[in-house]
């Protein structure tokens, strides 16, 4: 039989319990590794930002954070994504979004009342400066965009090959 330590906490058994600790986890654990994060209320006004988040501000032409709070997300925020979030209730787990303040790696996440219905959303920069710090992935995916186009150049060729050696009666020459 199995034996716990007696000091280890109990997980919740209802489904109720584990989604609240899945959440509380999670909001957590962006709060800590992501590079900001900030929170709109349905009608798409900044009702809530984390320190992290801060940082970024002067960069958009605001100097206190009072200037950001109660704003439309879309006055504040160039090229923000986060109204088409909340109409359409779908996630944007990875986007790049770049305007006056940078370039970042963000996520936009909708949040959802007790029915379900979306009531806001969460926007959280996962990366700034993505050039430099997901330098090692976006060269990756260079060197596979590059393979990717010898290859279609290699089969476009075989192809033409192939359609000289056709005659024009559907015979092939030798």
């Amino acid at each position: 039989m199995d034996a716990l330590a007696p000091d280890t906490p109990a997980l919740p058994l209802d489904a109720q319990g584990i989604l609240e600790l899945a959440a509380r986890s999670m909001f957590h654990l962006f709060s800590s590794v992501s590079q900001g994060m900030f929170l709109v209320d349905l009608r798409g006004r900044i009702v809530w930002v984390n320190e992290g988040y801060q940082r970024f501000l002067p960069a958009l032409g605001l100097q206190r954070v009072d200037q950001f709070l109660g704003h439309l997300v879309e006055d504040v925020i160039p090229n923000t994504q986060m109204r088409r979030v909340l109409e359409t209730g779908e996630a944007v787990l990875i986007d790049l979004l770049t305007n006056r303040a940078g370039t970042f790696v963000v996520s936009r996440i909708p949040l959802r009342g007790e029915d379900e219905r979306v009531i806001g959303a969460i926007g959280i920069v996962l990366f700034d400066h993505p050039e430099t710090t997901l330098q090692p992935l976006i060269s990756k995916f260079a060197l596979l965009q590059r393979d990717l186009d010898d290859a279609r150049r290699e089969l476009a060729a075989q192809r033409g090959r192939q359609l000289r050696a056709d005659s024009g009666d559907g015979t092939r020459r030798a």
